[in-house]
């Protein structure tokens, strides 16, 4: 029983403390200092109820405590699959056992039947699961794609961040305010304010307008063709690194760049054969536009979550240089993150999970 120095755990009040597995803590409701009786779950329901917790082997077991001192556990994944396991093989074992008892089965023949009966249960869990799975994707794409046109075309703003942090750049001595947007083992997506300069956006297009052409990707055989899903302008730059000592801003905004990226995820990525910056340029021709300058949904790594290549893409970087009067955002669609663009600003984002994939 926890007893506390206080008058009792207001509404919306959290409680941490440390225990031993298996231990039980009881819960118990008080009686209201006003009207000498306990708040119940209905009006005719003035008893003081009483509750009980048992503590599991999980690092981040989480009770809820409701109205009329209802206990409900938050589950996590281990302990989830550890008591599903212990239920199948509780399951199978008293089967095992009764017909090992019967003399219907020998000894030999029991070991055999007991792993096959796990063997079933399990594939027929993680079929459930895999289904479930297969549906919560098909829910969510689906919605995404409901949302598709509004990011294009309307105001949509940038979701909120789930962490707030800054980056230190120490080779310029600034500093630069970094939104997470999301972040996990495999992927992250950060919005960055002030990453580049309008003297940086304006080198950058210069050097880009005699280069322009109809956008491409990449075909999957190492060159490029042209796409529907993808319309605008673009062209590639060669980043000038003999010039860096000398401070160009192509060669300025690029080690910036790379440095982020390196900061971000650890991969000490070396700038020796990286790809040219791409300068994208979409116009718009207004609201009525049947045929907007876009890039639909893709991917710019490996969609099939293989093994990563070595030469392939892990990380993007988007700069801002021009603001549309009206939409233009970044939209992530399956993790549902969008990015309206700000000038200056930039997007990273990166798809090399900690399995290699």
């Amino acid at each position: 029983e926890i007893l506390t120095n206080s008058d009792g755990m207001l509404n919306g009040a959290s409680l941490r403390f440390d225990s031993f597995v298996n231990h039980t803590f009881l819960l118990r409701e008080t009686p209201s200092g006003q009207t000498g009786t306990c708040g119940g779950t209905s009006s005719n329901d003035d008893s003081c109820h009483i509750a009980y917790m048992t503590v599991s082997d999980s690092s981040k077991q989480v009770f809820h405590v409701k109205q009329g001192l209802e206990v409900v556990e938050k589950q996590d994944s281990k302990s989830t699959s550890f008591v599903e396991s212990k239920s199948i093989i509780s399951r199978c074992k008293g089967a095992t056992k009764t017909a090992l008892k019967n003399g219907k089965i020998t000894v030999e023949e029991a070991v055999d039947e007991l792993i096959s009966c796990v063997t079933y249960d399990v594939a027929s869990k993680l079929e459930a699961a895999s289904e479930e799975i297969s549906y919560q994707a098909k829910v969510r794409i689906g919605i995404a794609d409901q949302l598709e046109y509004y990011t294009c075309a309307g105001n949509l703003p940038t979701s909120e961040p789930i962490k707030q942090r800054t980056w230190y750049h120490e080779s310029e001595d600034t500093t630069s305010n970094v939104n997470v947007l999301h972040e996990h083992g495999a992927s992250k997506i950060h919005a960055i304010s002030n990453f580049i300069t309008q003297d940086e956006c304006a080198a950058i297009q210069k050097a880009a307008k005699p280069r322009l052409h109809k956008a491409t990707t990449a075909d999957g055989k190492g060159g490029s063709t042209y796409n529907p899903h993808r319309k605008a302008m673009q062209a590639g730059i060669p980043i000038p690194w003999n010039k860096e000592a000398t401070g160009d801003l192509i060669a300025r905004v690029s080690r910036r760049l790379y440095d982020y990226t390196n900061h971000a995820t650890g991969y000490n990525l070396d700038v020796t054969g990286q790809e040219d910056i791409m300068s994208i340029q979409y116009f718009g021709r207004g609201e009525n536009d049947t045929a907007p300058d876009q890039y639909k949904p893709h991917c710019d790594g490996d969609c099939g979550g293989l093994k990563h290549k070595r030469g392939g893409r892990v990380a993007t970087m988007v700069m801002y240089c021009d603001v549309p009067e009206r939409g233009g955002s970044t939209n992530f669609k399956n993790a549902g993150v969008t990015v309206k663009p700000t000038f200056g600003s930039a997007v990273f984002f990166s798809y090399l999970g900690e399995d290699g994939n």
